[in-house]
């Protein structure tokens, strides 16, 4: 990580100037310093009166010295001769009451250890403090009256001057062998809560120590009448290496005090149960307030929605914290604060252009009702089609999808400064929603038109740059290029690689850079690399052939609805899909009536494979990894309490390990193998039978103590196979 330096006022140009210039008087006594009597003086270490003293050490003597009689009463309870042994059971009760007890004090013993270290802190250097607060305040008297008996005074006070301020240095670099490491305390007493707090708790000796160096020229102008001192000097040689030291270890101590993010989620749940009453936006408002100063080495992003309320559908990937209570959900999302992503933020919106939310799928054959797709659908689908932009630029995104019939009053979104403008890509409302449709979800019912949120938020760079096959430019101007069928991966293909009118449109698994492979929409038609447009004959007969162009023919009317090749850009319409065997039957056709949804067989990449295989997958924390399908380029998962290969989405159940021969998620579930198919149980090793334990083998393959294999690329819906264990891609996982 860059280091910044952070501590400004102790840099070498200040000290410089404040030990070898003489600046004017009235800076030191101007209303910035607020230099007061000593009984209402601030005090740069922590203070104990005399009552809180007598606190800190009675409050030890009721906890400590009761905690030693229970343990000892305990002990000798334990092993005491009584005349009849104790049983193990029964000693183990009686540890098990210590522990418990000590656990209930633990918290009071830490915060009286705290104030323990605060008072030798006082007692140790509050000796120190005075002495140049003294010195300054004696200075202050000799200036604005300056006899003779003011300059003496001031003399004496300020004689020590030189080993006050090194004292002071010393504690703050935690070299002073029998006194108190003052950062250190003071890196305890903030208890690490964002690096504010430390900062200012080290400012405050930062500024004494300033003051004492000031004091100390002033010392050696009035004292010995000079205006120009040796510019090298034991003293100053301490001053500037010292200088180097603190900076350092001051920053050092701030990464220390990067809070980790793992309490996040538990933090959330205690905000929002105690905000809720006073309304979602205050939720918002307090949240982002509290993670921006406990977490202020990143910048964050806060969403607050109802979730699951009847009328919003709504999925998130794996990067937010998150948590619920009762049917309201709160989500946070840190991202780099020294990150500028605007760059990437106008490749995707250039990437988006050519983007069509596939919301419409058919009910059935000829059927004019259309189910509007769930916020999940909708995100798998946009991480499909953001697959070359990712790989590529080598960007983390985080996402969230909803769907909403109430966006303004479900969804509120709160940022740290200037993130939304840089980072946050949010879509909405886009114009190419249907106007009317039936959801149907789970728990939802639409019967009017949703709302569709898309926020897509790069939150860090996994690797340098790189490029794919694919170019994110307007889709005019791309070259002609593959057309690649996610069910089969296979390539659109004309028979043959013929040039001839009347060819067939087939799937060839191998991909031969051939003008009859190479496709490009142009004018709302689909023309090859020979300049032949590919045609549906008739309304009736669904096979597709290639054929010279002709503007005016409806079964040469082809567009791009995002991943999807549909016949006809408005109303109910036909999509092109493939759902057969390559090798059996490799004929490319378009069913009758019209179907149209996001299945495999519907979706249709205009790039090879390549892209897919530059993608960088964020790593783990708790080394899990992925499992990615080598024929189908997906990533195993879990959905609906089934295996299945799904894009990247950053979830829990996308990342497994290994573990005693149980193959686990991070969402702590595990998989067993049962008839055809693979599902989600509850881990226990112990009543698992061979169907749930697994080896990876050596031509990586997932087999289990049975003998079968998991097996991906031969299901519409993306189901994962038990079944036989056979030598071929589909069943190979990296």
């Amino acid at each position: 990580m860059e280091k910044r330096v952070l501590i400004s006022v102790f840099t070498v140009s200040a000290l410089l100037f404040g030990l070898f210039c003489v600046f004017p008087m009235s800076s030191a006594l101007s209303d910035d310093m607020k230099i007061k009597d000593d009984e209402h003086l601030r005090h740069s270490f922590p203070m104990l009166d005399r009552k809180r003293k007598k606190r800190a050490i009675g409050a030890a003597i009721r906890v400590v010295i009761p905690i030693i009689s229970f343990v000892t009463s305990n002990i000798r309870q334990a092993f005491g001769n009584s005349g009849t042994e104790k049983s193990h059971q029964q000693l183990i009760d009686h540890f098990k009451q210590i522990h418990d007890e000590l656990e209930q004090q633990k918290d009071e013993l830490k915060s009286i250890n705290l104030e323990i270290k605060k008072l030798g802190s006082y007692v140790t250097y509050f000796h120190y403090e005075s002495k140049i607060r003294d010195s300054l305040w004696t200075l202050r008297e000799y200036l604005h009256n300056p006899n003779e008996q003011n300059r003496n005074i001031f003399i004496n006070k300020a004689a020590g001057i030189d080993h006050s301020i090194r004292v002071l240095i010393d504690g703050l670099l935690g070299q002073n062998n029998f006194s108190p490491d003052i950062m250190a305390i003071m890196q305890d007493a903030t208890e690490c809560r964002g690096r504010n707090k430390l900062l200012k708790s080290v400012h405050s000796v930062e500024s004494l120590v300033m003051t004492g160096l000031y004091v100390r020229r002033e010392y050696q102008r009035i004292a010995i009448n000079a205006t120009e001192f040796l510019k090298e000097s034991p003293f100053k040689n301490y001053i500037d290496t010292s200088v180097t030291k603190l900076e350092k270890r001051l920053n050092d101590k701030v990464v220390e005090c990067y809070a980790d993010e793992k309490n996040v989620g538990v933090e959330m749940h205690r905000i929002l149960k105690a905000k809720l009453t006073q309304g979602r936006e205050v939720v918002a408002d307090s949240l982002l307030e509290f993670l921006e100063e406990k977490y202020d080495n990143k910048k964050w992003i806060v969403i607050t929605q109802i979730n699951n309320s009847g009328d919003l559908d709504s999925v998130w990937t794996g990067g937010f914290h998150q948590a619920t209570v009762k049917n309201h959900v709160v989500l946070a999302l840190s991202v780099d604060r020294d990150r500028d992503f605007t760059e990437f933020k106008n490749l995707i919106h250039a990437h988006l252009k050519e983007f069509n939310i596939p919301t419409k799928s058919s009910v059935s054959p000829g059927s004019h009702k259309w189910h509007c797709l769930g916020s999940l659908r909708i995100e798998e689908h946009l991480k499909r089609f953001l697959i070359p932009v990712l790989a590529e630029s080598g960007i983390e995104i985080e996402t969230l999808v909803s769907v909403d019939t109430h966006p303004q009053k479900d969804l509120i979104i709160k940022t740290s400064k200037e993130v939304e403008e840089q980072q946050v890509i949010s879509m909405n409302n886009m114009p190419y929603i249907p106007q009317s449709c039936l959801y149907k979800g789970r728990d939802i019912r639409f019967y009017s038109k949703p709302s569709y949120w898309m926020i897509l938020i790069p939150t860090k760079r996994l690797r340098n740059p790189t490029k794919c096959s694919y170019s994110s430019d307007n889709l005019a101007h791309q070259d002609y290029g593959p057309l690649r069928n996610e069910y089969s991966q296979a390539y659109l293909s004309v028979k043959g690689d013929s040039n001839k009118e009347g060819a067939y449109i087939v799937m060839d698994r191998q991909w031969r850079n051939s003008p009859g492979q190479k496709w490009k929409f142009v004018n709302g038609q689909l023309k090859n690399g020979f300049g032949k447009c590919f045609t549906k004959w008739s309304p009736v007969y669904q096979t597709i052939y290639q054929y010279d162009c002709h503007h005016n023919w409806e079964g040469q009317k082809w567009y791009r609805h995002g991943l999807q090749i549909a016949n006809g850009n408005d109303g109910p319409f036909q999509c092109l899909f493939f759902d057969g065997n390559v090798q059996n039957n490799p004929y490319i056709w378009v069913p009758e009536g019209g179907i149209c949804n996001t299945l495999p067989s519907f979706l249709w990449y205009n790039r090879n494979t390549d892209c897919e295989d530059a993608m960088v997958i964020p790593p783990s924390t708790n080394k899990s990894r992925t499992l990615r399908n080598e024929f189908s380029r997906l990533f195993l998962g879990v959905e609906a309490g089934y295996g299945r290969v799904k894009p990247w989405i950053n979830r829990p159940t996308q990342r497994w390990k290994f573990v005693d021969g149980l193959l686990r998620n991070d969402d702590g579930k595990c998989l067993i193998g049962k008839r055809w198919y693979v599902q989600e149980v509850d881990c226990d090793s112990g009543r698992m039978g061979n169907n749930g334990l697994w080896t990876y083998t050596e031509n990586r393959q997932i087999r289990s103590y049975d003998g079968y294999c998991l097996s991906s690329g031969g299901d519409q819906y993306g189901y994962v196979y038990y079944d036989y264990c056979k030598d071929e891609s589909s069943q190979h996982w990296r």
